[in-house]
């Protein structure tokens, strides 16, 4: 039985990487630990037995379901029907042009053009939308569905983060839409909204920075004592302002133009604003070393410095942790997940939920502890 406990939290460390929903995932290992308790073989004689014997002989099953979760499982251990050596047909791969044509340069300038004139887009967004726009008619001269899926197949075969090639599918989708040719759009697939919290520090951790900022810096130690204290994205936290944090509140614009508001504690509020009178400071609260508003490619590495001299995980200190850091300690002394979408500017409770879900490494550990048959 170890054999097959094995094959199982493999199996499930596997759908956290992919782009199944939570739903869906927790339904495959459902399905697959069915399959594997009741002693069939780990192969497709092994499922055609597990069909005949049990799933064809309970109505209420959901048929298709079970069998593509357990064909799933199946083929993740190279015991099913699409064993190696199946290869799909390779779409071909663009190679680099020599330069972008005038006429595209013509759609790349109308596309950024519109895309200036939505208001529902950030800023980030947009820039992130250029990016990829350009890319892809740095490969491709014409726009259509087949280079649409050749140029999203070279960035698979490149092993190009999902995330990314969800953008550059978005991106290529919206230009589909602003050329009124929206036949021509690509599915993106959606992404799993699981929470690594391998890549996000602790509490143990979070004290040891700012012991070290304390003993260091006092400005840099309240900038990261408001970034933990507000669950502010890092567009929004470096908007912050030493008056906004005397009033209590701010008023931002923040992800998606859209407005919130940050609430600030109120002790850290009054430690922090008796700090900036005694220190004649004033405006931005993050800053560069010219005194200009800190960026947010800056800040990012000051981080990675301050968690380098404190002999801690540089990958664990990123400015979005802080923001599953907030989220995580609200959690422990308030399981109200309505209010905490609202302090998060999460627009549904779903995107909220995923930080009750346990990490891998805890699922594993419970799983370890509870199968023990």
């Amino acid at each position: 039985m170890e054999e097959r406990s094995n094959l199982l939290v493999s199996y499930l460390s596997y759908l956290n990487q992919t782009f199944n929903t939570n739903e869906v995932i927790g339904r495959r290992i459902r399905n697959a630990y069915d399959f594997v308790s009741r002693g069939y073989p780990v192969s497709v004689i092994g499922y055609r037995n597990y069909q005949r014997e049990h799933l064809s002989k309970d109505l209420s099953i959901p048929f298709q379901a079970v069998k593509q979760d357990i064909l799933d499982f199946l083929n993740f251990n190279k015991a099913g029907y699409n064993r190696p050596g199946r290869k799909k047909k390779k779409l071909k791969e663009p190679e680099k042009l020599s330069g972008i044509s005038e006429q595209n340069k013509e759609i790349i300038r109308q596309f950024n053009f519109k895309l200036l004139t939505n208001s529902n887009l950030s800023e980030y967004t947009i820039r992130t939308y250029n990016v990829g726009i350009k890319q892809y008619f740095e490969y491709c001269n014409d726009i259509s569905r087949e280079n649409f899926r050749s140029f999203i197949a070279s960035l698979e075969e490149k092993k190009m983060k999902p995330q990314t090639i969800c953008v550059r599918i978005n991106t290529l989708n919206k230009l589909a839409d602003i050329i009124g040719k929206s036949e021509l759009k690509l599915k993106a697939p959606r992404l799993s909204r699981n929470l690594d919290v391998s890549n996000v520090f602790n509490e143990k951790e979070y004290n040891l920075l700012l012991d070290y900022l304390k003993n260091r810096n006092m400005a840099n130690y309240y900038q990261i004592r408001i970034i933990a204290s507000t669950g502010a994205r890092i567009s929004e936290f470096l908007q912050f302002e030493w008056e906004h944090i005397a009033q209590g509140y701010v008023d931002l614009k923040g992800k998606g133009n859209r407005i919130r508001r940050f609430f600030f504690p109120r002790t850290l509020a009054k430690e922090m604003t008796d700090f900036a009178r005694e220190n004649q400071l004033s405006g931005f609260v993050f800053i560069n070393r010219f005194g200009n508003r800190m960026q947010k490619r800056g800040f990012a590495q000051l981080l990675a410095s301050w968690a380098g001299n404190c002999r801690l995980e540089k990958r664990k200190f990123h400015p979005h942790a802080f923001r599953h850091f907030f989220a995580k300690m609200y959690l422990k002394k308030n399981t109200d997940v309505v209010q905490l979408a609202d302090l998060l500017g999460h627009e549904s409770v779903d995107t909220t939920r995923r930080y009750l879900t346990k990490s891998f490494e805890e699922q594993k550990k419970d799983y370890s502890r509870i199968v023990s048959w």
